[in-house]
């Protein structure tokens, strides 16, 4: 039994030196690895010390151009206050009435003031079929005009009315596109 113990004490030791040898071999791995990550990273820091002069450059230069970005959007902001400013104080004054189309009341047929006008002129328009492409595309800038005056629903009956009596035209073609922009 002596001896079976002699020879497990050896086989330990035979063991401790392969492990031994194994830990100096990754120690040594290890710091090969390492030598060569340093070796790496200091071969590559020129590129990243170029990199970030050109970001730092780059910042520089827009930083200009950004400040007068702002400075003419700030002066957009403060042109359209004041456009929107003086129109309100303009709208009681001028009521803005659309041509005279079928059911749409025009300055020169108000008899019972503005306030009749109003009423009548919000109601839908049923116009009258253009007799002409020339006309189509007089209702096209009619629908045009209604849309710059916040008057959408006039102004889709037009476009729809258009489309439906010139279909092959380019005034029906803009019709369409109008009607896809004001109908989501």
């Amino acid at each position: 039994m002596s001896a079976q113990i002699d020879l497990s004490e050896k086989l330990l030791r035979a063991l401790g030196r392969d492990l031994d040898r194994l830990a100096d071999d990754i120690t040594e791995s290890g710091m090969i690895l390492r030598d060569r990550a340093r070796a790496q990273i200091r071969q590559e820091q020129p590129a990243l010390d170029d990199l970030k002069k050109k970001q730092k450059q780059f910042a520089d230069d827009s930083r200009p151009l950004l400040d007068r970005l702002r400075n003419a959007t700030a002066a957009v902001d403060q042109l359209t206050a004041q456009q929107n400013a003086a129109l309100a104080k303009l709208q009681p004054v001028y009521l803005w009435m659309p041509p005279a189309v079928d059911g749409v009341v025009t300055p020169e047929n108000i008899s019972g003031g503005i306030a009749s006008a109003v009423a009548t002129a919000s109601a839908p328009a049923s116009p009258v079929a253009p007799a002409s492409p020339d006309q189509a595309q007089k209702q096209v800038d009619l629908a045009r005009t209604y849309l710059d005056n916040k008057m959408p629903s006039q102004a889709a009956q037009l476009l729809r009315d258009v489309i439906q009596k010139y279909p092959d035209t380019p005034a029906a073609a803009q019709a369409q596109k109008l009607l896809a922009d004001i109908q989501p």
